[in-house]
C-alpha cells in the first residue's frame, strides 16, 4: 500500500484537487477582479467607493475560507468512512479531482432514498424475525424449566438431580428468564448447592431491581422475595453480616408493601421477621431477636384469627423459636408456656392431618423434653415426652427429620438414666 498524504486546513489550499476545482478557481477569479476594482477606485480617489467594495472583498475572502473549511471537513470524512459503495467510490473520485459538483450529482437523492427505504423494510422484517426467534426461545426455555421441575420429582432415577440441573441449564441457554433464574437458584439452594445458587439469585436480583425502578408495584415484591432467599442462603454459608443486610432490606420493602396491602404482605413481614430473629439469635443479639420474634408472633396470631388453618402452623413455629430463645435467656416460665402452646397447636392440627403435623409434634416434644432435662429439670416429664417422640417415629421411619428427633430422644432418655434395650 502507498502512503496517503495528510492535509490540514492550513495547507488544503495547496492541494492540487482543491486549487484546480471550479469552485476555488471561480472564487479566486472574483477576488482578483474585486481587488482590481478597489485599486482603480483608490487610484481615482473614490475613497467611499473603495470602502464599499472592500466590504464585498471581505465577503469573498470569508467565502474562500468557508470553502477551504468545508473541503477540509469533506476530506477528513472521506478518510474516516469506508468507501464500500459504488456511489461513494465515484463521489470520492470526483472529489479528489476537484469536481465537487459532479461528486454531489453522483449522490442522487432519489436513488439513495429508495435504497434506504428498501433497507428499512428489510430491517423491520429482520426485527420481526428476531422477535419471533426470541419468543420461540422463551417458549423452549419454559418447556425445559417444566422438564427440570418434573425431573426433580422423578426420584427413581439414579441421576435425577444431574438431569434436572442439565434441563435448568438448557432453559437458561435458551433464554435467561427471571422465572428460570429464580427457580434454578431455589432448586440448588434446597439441595445445598449454595455456591451455584448464589450468582443466579444475584443475577435475578439485579434484573428485578431494574424492573422495580420503572414498575415498583409489580416488581418490589419479587425484589424482597429474592433478598429473603438470598439471605437464607448466605446464612447457611455463614456470611452473617451480608445475610442480615439482605433480611433487613427485604423487611423494609415488605413493611412498605404491607402498609398499602396488609392482607397480602403482612405474612411476608412476619416470615422475614422470623428469619431475621433466628439470625440475630445465632449472633447472640438476643434482645433484638426476641423483639422480632414477638412481632412476628403477634402478626401470625392476628392472621390466624381469620384463617386459622393457614396461619396456626406459623404461630406454633414462632412459639417454638421464641421459647428456645427464652430458654437461653433463662426466662424459663415464658419458655415453658410457649413450648406448651406450640405443642397444643400441633396436636390439634395433627388430629386432622397426622401425616403433615405429627413430625412437628415430635419436634416440639423433643424440644420440651430437652428443656425439662437441662433448663427446668423434671425427669418424669422429660422421659415421658422423649418416649412419645419414639412412638411417633415408629410411624415415620422413612422421614429423615423424624428419625433425627428419635435419635435425640434416645440421647435424652440415656441422659435421664433410662436403660435402653441393646440391639440384638
Amino acid at each position: 500500500m502507498g502512503d496517503t498524504k495528510t492535509y490540514n486546513i492550513s495547507n488544503i489550499e495547496n492541494a492540487q484537487f482543491f486549487n484546480q476545482s471550479d469552485d476555488y478557481q471561480d472564487l479566486i477569479s472574483q477576488l482578483e477582479k474585486q481587488r482590481k476594482r478597489i485599486a482603480r477606485l483608490q487610484k481615482i480617489g473614490d475613497t467611499e467607493g473603495a470602502i464599499e467594495e472592500s466590504a464585498e472583498l471581505e465577503t469573498l475572502e470569508k467565502r474562500l475560507e468557508a470553502l477551504k473549511e468545508n473541503v477540509f471537513r469533506l476530506y477528513e470524512i472521506f478518510t474516516k468512512i469506508e468507501i464500500n459503495t459504488e456511489r461513494l467510490a465515484q463521489a470520492k473520485a470526483y472529489f479528489e479531482q476537484g469536481q465537487f459538483r459532479e461528486a454531489d450529482a453522483i449522490l442522487n437523492t432519489e436513488a439513495m432514498a429508495k435504497d434506504l427505504e428498501r433497507l428499512l423494510a428489510r430491517e423491520q422484517q429482520l426485527d420481526q424475525e428476531k422477535a419471533n426467534i426470541a419468543e420461540g426461545k422463551t417458549q423452549i426455555a419454559d418447556e425445559f424449566l417444566i422438564k427440570a421441575r418434573l425431573q426433580a420429582i422423578t426420584y427413581e432415577q439414579a441421576d435425577w438431580f444431574e438431569q434436572a440441573c442439565e434441563y435448568f441449564e438448557t432453559a437458561l441457554q435458551a433464554a435467561r428468564t427471571l422465572t428460570t433464574l429464580f427457580e434454578y437458584a431455589l432448586f440448588l439452594q434446597n439441595h445445598t448447592c449454595f455456591d451455584q445458587a448464589h450468582p443466579l439469585y444475584q443475577e435475578a436480583l439485579t434484573h428485578y431491581r431494574t424492573l422495580a425502578e420503572a414498575n415498583p408495584g409489580t416488581y418490589w415484591p419479587a425484589v424482597a422475595t429474592t433478598l429473603n432467599n438470598l439471605a437464607i442462603l448466605q446464612k447457611a454459608q455463614n456470611h452473617l453480616s451480608t445475610a442480615q443486610a439482605n433480611y433487613e432490606e427485604a423487611l423494609q420493602i415488605r413493611r412498605t408493601l404491607a402498609e398499602e396491602n396488609p392482607r397480602t404482605y403482612l405474612p411476608d413481614v412476619a416470615m422475614t421477621l422470623n428469619n431475621l430473629a433466628i439470625l440475630q439469635s445465632d449472633q447472640n443479639d438476643l434482645s433484638t431477636a426476641q423483639a422480632n420474634f414477638q412481632e412476628a408472633l403477634q402478626i401470625y396470631r392476628t392472621l390466624a384469627q381469620e384463617t386459622p388453618r393457614t396461619y396456626l402452623p406459623a404461630v406454633a413455629t414462632t412459639l417454638n423459636n421464641l421459647a428456645a430463645l427464652q430458654a437461653d435467656q433463662n426466662h424459663l416460665s415464658n419458655a415453658q408456656d410457649n413450648f406448651q402452646e406450640a405443642l397444643q397447636i400441633y396436636r390439634i392440627l395433627a388430629e386432622e392431618n397426622p401425616r403433615t403435623y405429627l413430625p412437628d409434634v415430635a419436634m416440639t416434644l423433643i424440644n420440651l423434653s430437652i428443656f425439662y432435662l437441662q433448663d427446668q429439670p423434671n425427669q418424669e416429664r422429660s422421659i415421658a415426652l422423649a418416649v412419645e417422640v419414639l412412638q411417633i417415629a415408629q410411624e415415620f421411619q422413612q422421614v429423615p427429620i423424624v428419625m433425627q428427633q428419635a435419635a435425640r430422644a434416645l440421647q435424652v432418655l440415656e441422659a435421664n438414666g433410662v436403660e435402653l434395650p441393646q440391639p440384638e
